[in-house]
């Protein structure tokens, strides 16, 4: 329903900028009073520049809200009141889907580190490499197992 309030706002704003620049071309081309006209043109940019404003101030915490999700940040604290029930409710969906994200960030950092734990305690040797062949993960028992095989070798060649 907060999508009701949002188009209210858009068209209520629209409605005073066409009403602004009715009054401009009456004023101007009608009754010749160039000074009034001056007086409702500047209230013309005042609400072209209002709603420019609206969505902007929108826009930027949605990208914002995007940028934080690419780059893993999930500290983003959306405004708690903005006095518009629209842009709150979207904002509050922001804040609930940064939370969501949050949370699931924390789940898998927790079973990364359970699965490491369990990497590491194992007794068999693991690793893993990557796409280039580069080993990305080691565990302690692959080290001991390289460790005796060097060892073996060494003494191995030098009897």
């Amino acid at each position: 329903m907060s999508y009701k309030h949002f188009y209210g706002a858009i068209i209520l704003r629209l409605a005073i900028i066409i009403m602004l620049s009715a009054a401009v071309t009456y004023l101007y081309f009608e009754k010749q009073a160039v000074i009034l006209s001056v007086l409702f043109i500047i209230l013309l940019i005042g609400a072209v520049i209002n709603i420019i404003r609206y969505f902007n101030s929108l826009n930027h915490w949605i990208a914002s809200f995007l940028l934080g999700i690419e780059n893993d940040d999930t500290t983003l604290k959306t405004p708690s009141h903005t006095g518009n029930k629209a842009i709150n409710d979207v904002y509050e969906g922001i804040e609930r889907l940064n939370e969501l994200f949050r949370k699931t960030k924390i789940d898998i950092s927790s079973q990364e580190q359970y699965f490491r734990s369990v990497i590491d305690q194992s007794a068999t040797g693991l690793f893993s490499v990557n796409d280039t062949g580069r080993v990305i993960n080691i565990n302690p028992a692959i080290l001991m197992i390289f460790l005796l095989s060097l060892n073996d070798s060494t003494t191995t060649s030098t009897e």
